[in-house]
């Protein structure tokens, strides 16, 4: 469905999903794949997994994360779905964490069980989810590109932030007219003040100047230079939004520059 459901009213109203479902069918897929699972975070109340794959002929490595936030159900879908589908280009190195807010997405809450929002906190982190991620992104190699699966309930399209830190070589344009053939893209305005131009958001950001970071800075400033935060519109059908994350992902994954 292409037309906003008008389920969202002050906050995100639409589907929920059975997250340990969702992570248990991915973690079985993934080692059926080969892929190597890394406990983030481990113990009685609060798990956290990555699944790492070495490229076959590429030295490129790439970092996906979903979940951060409890109510944005379409990115831990999407990465089972490309899973399922078996869409991973196979000479990539790929560090995949389907969903850093397992506890949130149970609740269908945005934060995480104690109130916090995740993607606040990663230049001074108090989530015990936090604390553990950098300390695993910290034995992680640098990443060439990083890829962060979002949505925003006001939207009325699909739009991306692109932080880039390399050169003047952008996906951004390539990914919103891949998108745009599925799913509406957000029109020219602003959005939580920055312009946003045909679906593309690059925000004029020093780190140093910010005092709450979201995962996207911290990756910018630890990990990669290059840094695309997706956006679906979650007022949409579920099933759209996913296969529109999937259509990104596969874009930034297929086209990035060496």
């Amino acid at each position: 469905m292409k037309n906003r459901l008008g389920r969202n009213e002050g906050g995100y109203c639409g589907e929920r999903i059975d997250i340990q479902a969702v992570l248990s069918e991915i973690d079985e897929l993934a080692r059926q794949l080969d892929w190597q699972p890394q406990k983030i975070c481990s113990d009685d109340h609060l798990i956290i997994n990555a699944y790492v794959r070495q490229g076959s002929s590429s030295s490129h490595c790439f970092y996906i994360s979903s979940g951060i936030h409890g109510d944005e159900p379409a990115g831990p879908l999407a990465v089972l779905e490309m899973f399922r589908q078996k869409l991973w280009p196979i000479d990539l190195g790929l560090w995949v964490v389907p969903c850093l807010n397992p506890v949130g997405c149970a609740l269908g809450t945005r934060n995480n069980g104690q109130g916090i929002d995740l993607n606040r906190h990663y230049r001074q982190p108090l989530a015990r989810e936090t604390i553990s991620h950098i300390h695993w992104l910290q034995s992680c190699p640098r990443f060439d590109c990083s890829v962060l699966l979002h949505e925003d309930w006001e939207a009325n399209g699909y739009y991306l932030y692109e932080l880039n830190g390399v050169d003047g070589t952008s996906l951004s344009h390539q990914i919103i007219e891949a998108v745009g053939q599925l799913c509406p893209i957000h029109a020219d305005g602003p959005v939580d003040d920055w312009q946003s131009c045909d679906g593309v958001i690059r925000p004029s950001i020093d780190p140093i100047q910010r005092p709450e970071w979201p995962e996207a800075l911290f990756l910018l400033e630890q990990k990669t230079r290059r840094n695309y935060t997706l956006e679906a519109p979650s007022d949409f059908d579920l099933p759209l939004r996913v296969a529109s994350h999937i259509s990104a992902l596969r874009t930034v994954l297929l086209n990035s520059p060496s």
